[in-house]
């Protein structure tokens, strides 16, 4: 079965501007792992792998290419109340 590990901490600040109205301001950072399957027996599709037609094009398994990269992106969180 495939797995990801998937991670997304944040920090925010709450700023008072009247005592009626407070504003959250954040930052959150999401971390995605790489897709892969704990037992090795994961496979894929790579279009320049060769096949027996001898034309480009394979199911390839147990490679470092069925494994997933890791990525990071980041986002502002804004929290406004609704009046």
């Amino acid at each position: 079965m495939p797995k990801m590990k998937y991670s997304s901490p944040w920090i925010n600040d709450d700023f008072k501007v009247t005592p009626k109205l407070t504003l959250s301001f954040g930052l959150r950072f999401d971390w995605q792992g790489g897709l892969y399957e704990q037992h090795g027996r994961f496979s894929t599709f790579d279009p320049t792998a060769p096949n027996p037609v001898g034309h480009p094009g394979a199911t390839i398994f147990n490679s470092s290419k069925a494994n997933g990269n890791s990525s990071w992106s980041t986002g502002p969180s804004l929290d406004l109340p609704i009046i």
